[in-house]
């Protein structure tokens, strides 16, 4: 399959010169909170933070890079080998604001980046030198366009003091010794920082021109949600047809604070709206393959099985973490992974429908890699039980899952200067599906039944349908109406909806049914002049390989930033239609320059500058 790859940097002094005295006005006025009442100064830093995000998103937008392709519509320049795959590193290591011996960097990254197409390395706690103590928010060495180096993207930042705010304006010295270990055969694709949190995309060159599309973002959901002592760090981007988004992650510490970790991912997928492709869903719920990777602190709690109810009954909390932590050193001793893995939080979340829903980790047959002492091999202190708090997880598309395989998961013993251990997870990635796409002909998708339930009471419900990949939707108009419609969804107690008629049509742009089992429907449920942004209720992801023909989907869940929020029920038929559909393809992005360029394209005149999306009302 061959494609044409192009990016094109939209960036400009002037944006750059009013971001950064927007930032130094913001960080004057923070420090003015300085003496305050703890309420007033919460107000003020969350009156900041609101401006600071509006303020960066704007010029985020300007910079972007601007994607010229789309997956069914392509013509030949660059020839990518789709039968390949794409070779992933992904490495997190909390570095304990210690410097790094570079003689043990080989210990976890191959010699000259071995035979991997992409590595990506997050940090977190990584300042440990003048020089970066007085980074922050942005270290956006560019995203690496081609074998040019150029730079280009940047970074929605979220935090407010002035120590996060200043801009880097060279790399970090942990950035350069990774470079220097990776030589001079890879290019960075992008970097960005939040205080003390890194992720940095390295590709080989060969591969360079194959990598477009580049995004990226920053949460900060530190002291009061505002500071940036945690948080998260996203960036997505194409590898030729294939979507992927990384998150590195820093979330809350302690074994008390699990709903807080929880809450701290919901705030990241929330507020990282720079490194979307669809603007109106998070970015765990649009791309073929997303990597969450980081110290994300869930701990190894035993503190509830009876065993350790009984023998803890009566003690001091002293005397229970005691007891607490030799039973889990026992089960490390003893190489009883399962046992660990079946007490960890994060593992019991994902059970509970609270976190991580939908995605998979593989097996850490290896001891947990906090707390432990800053010396050669694994020696846990007796401070923390012991806990596998740093983490590497993946989520697919549906139509994708088998696309990702796990090469190999593990820890790092070897580095001696940090009390974590970092972890390694290698994948093969199979490239995405191209697709036919066509105006001659298209196939129909009708929706002939829809009903949720949701876990908590909303009113004024209604649907938008989006896809993966995107821009293959036709818009179908009809007098003044955006798309089909339906009545907005009724129901006695807004928890248990229903649409009873008007079900909408979707069309897609494809030649044949083969190419339908590539893409999955997404239905987002949203609300009107709902508080948080674009009033996503949650999203359901129906692979269309299983509506071939006429399909019931039951209890599909519900998925809101990666927690279970309700189940929905739908029918589809499936038909084939001809002729020229009445409308462009569905554009998912905001640009109106793309969209005309698309329309011109595909030789339709736009009848809208506004998005198009099909909507269930």
């Amino acid at each position: 399959a061959c494609c044409r790859l192009q990016t094109k940097p939209r960036f400009t002094q002037s944006t750059a010169a009013q971001k950064q005295s927007m930032l130094a006005t913001t960080a004057a006025r923070t420090s003015s909170t300085c003496g305050k009442s703890d309420a007033a100064t919460h107000s003020q830093l969350e009156n900041i933070k609101f401006k600071l995000d509006s303020s960066c998103l704007e010029s985020f937008k300007e910079t972007s890079f601007d994607s010229k392709v789309d997956r069914g519509n392509y013509s030949c320049s660059a020839a990518i080998d789709t039968a390949s795959v794409i070779k992933l590193l992904c490495l997190t290591w909390n570095i304990g604001n210690a410097e790094p011996n570079e003689d043990e960097i080989s210990f976890w990254l191959p010699e000259r980046g071995g035979d991997f197409d992409l590595i990506v390395v997050g940090s977190q706690e990584s300042e440990f030198d003048e020089d970066a103590s007085s980074s922050s928010d942005s270290d956006d060495e560019g995203a690496s366009k081609g074998k040019s180096g150029s730079q280009a993207g940047d970074s929605t930042m979220s935090s407010t003091l002035s120590s996060m705010i200043a801009k880097s304006k060279k790399p970090h010295s942990w950035d350069l010794m990774c470079q220097q270990s990776l030589g001079a055969d890879w290019d960075v694709v992008t970097r960005i920082s939040l205080w003390q949190m890194r992720l940095s995309v390295y590709t080989h060159k060969r591969n360079s021109d194959f990598i477009f599309d580049v995004r990226a973002s920053s949460s900060a959901t530190g002291i009061g949600g505002i500071l940036a002592n945690k948080g998260g760090l996203a960036v997505s981007l194409r590898f030729g047809l294939t979507t992927l988004c990384f998150v590195s992650a820093h979330l809350a510490a302690h074994m008390k604070k699990l709903k807080q970790r929880n809450d701290n991912c919901q705030a990241i997928l929330q507020e990282t709206i720079g490194s979307r492709a669809i603007e109106q869903l998070d970015i765990s719920s649009q791309f073929d393959h997303i990597f969450w990777l980081g110290d994300l602190n869930y701990r190894t709690d035993v503190s509830k099985q009876p065993k350790v109810l009984q023998s803890t009954y009566g003690l001091s909390k002293k005397e229970a973490h005691r007891v607490q932590w030799e039973l889990v050193e026992k089960l490390v001793s003893q190489q009883d992974w399962p046992a660990l893995q079946a007490a960890c939080q994060l593992r019991c979340a994902q059970a509970q429908g609270s976190a991580f829903v939908g995605f998979a980790e593989g097996k850490s047959n290896f001891e947990p890699t906090f707390k432990v002492k800053r010396e050669v091999g694994t020696c846990h202190d007796k401070q923390r039980v012991p806990s596998y708090t740093d983490r590497v997880l993946w989520k697919s598309m549906p139509a994708g899952v088998g696309n990702v395989m796990q090469t190999a998961l593990r820890s790092v013993p070897q580095v001696s200067t940090s009390d974590h251990k970092p972890v390694i997870a290698t994948f093969d990635v199979e490239h995405s599906n191209p697709l036919q796409s066509t105006i001659q002909s298209y196939l129909i998708v009708r929706v002939a039944a829809l009903s949720a339930q949701l876990s908590t009471k909303h009113s004024g419900v209604y649907c938008s349908f989006f896809t993966n990949p995107p821009g293959i939707l036709r818009a179908n108009y009809s007098s003044r109406s955006l798309a089909p419609r339906t009545q907005e969804a009724t129901s006695a107690d807004d928890m248990n909806l229903v649409w009873t008629h008007k079900m909408p049509t979707l069309k897609f742009g494809l030649r044949n049914m083969e190419d339908l089992s590539h893409v999955c429907l997404i239905i987002a449920l949203r609300v009107k002049h709902h508080l948080r942004s674009q009033g996503i209720l949650g999203t359901v992801v129906v692979p269309l390989a299983t509506c071939m023909d006429r399909c019931e989907v039951r209890d599909a869940p519900i998925i809101d930033r990666m927690a279970q929020v309700g189940t929905i029920n739908c029918e589809f038929k499936v038909t084939v239609g001809m002729g020229s559909g009445r409308g462009p393809f569905l554009h998912t992005r905001n640009s109106v320059e793309d969209r005309f360029k698309l329309f011109s394209r595909v030789g339709l005149t736009p009848i809208q500058k506004r998005d198009t999306q099909c909507m269930l009302m």
